[in-house]
């Protein structure tokens, strides 16, 4: 039993358990036992540095920044109360968006589209095959132009409506 201060100059080896009230640590700490448990609330002031792997049965909370330099691999959904900034993103997988979506850019599809609702263009419509099933309405400065029902056909030289 040591009831006062007490001046260790060398190392220090316990055999069995030990119980400290409050351990401050001045320089480095070194375990060589391969689990290192936490039953309590721990706070560290400082940066912790894990050199391998970090796990945890719980969840996790940080409040500032998560930064890697590595991949991130999520098991589970990725929620995102704040602004997602993504620089090249591929998904394998469906796309759902119950907001509006902006692209800046242009918009590349390889397979088809649909459009539950109306589809408004600023700029010209080119394609190849153009179907419409029910009817095309087209207006300029004003006035209508067109309007079919049923079949409008196009080549070279002759634009034919049938109705």
């Amino acid at each position: 039993s040591v009831a006062g201060d007490e001046t260790v100059n060398g190392d220090l080896t316990v055999n069995g358990k030990t119980t400290v009230n409050d351990l401050e640590v001045k320089g480095k700490f070194t375990t060589s036992e391969s689990n290192f448990e936490f039953t309590k609330d721990s706070v560290f002031d400082a940066d912790v540095k894990v050199k391998g792997d970090f796990d945890t049965d719980g969840n996790g909370h940080f409040g500032g920044n998560l930064d890697t330099d590595g991949n991130a691999t999520i098991g589970g959904d990725l929620s995102v109360a704040g602004t997602s900034n993504l620089k090249d993103t591929n998904i394998d997988g469906k796309l759902t968006t119950t907001g509006d979506a902006e692209i800046g850019g242009n918009l590349n599809t390889a397979g088809n589209g649909h459009f539950g609702g109306n589809l408004s263009v600023d700029g010209d419509i080119t394609g190849t095959n153009i179907t419409a099933t029910n009817k095309i309405t087209t207006k300029y400065n004003g006035i209508y132009y067109i309007n079919a029902y049923t079949n409008i056909l196009y080549d070279q030289n002759l634009l034919e409506v049938n109705n």
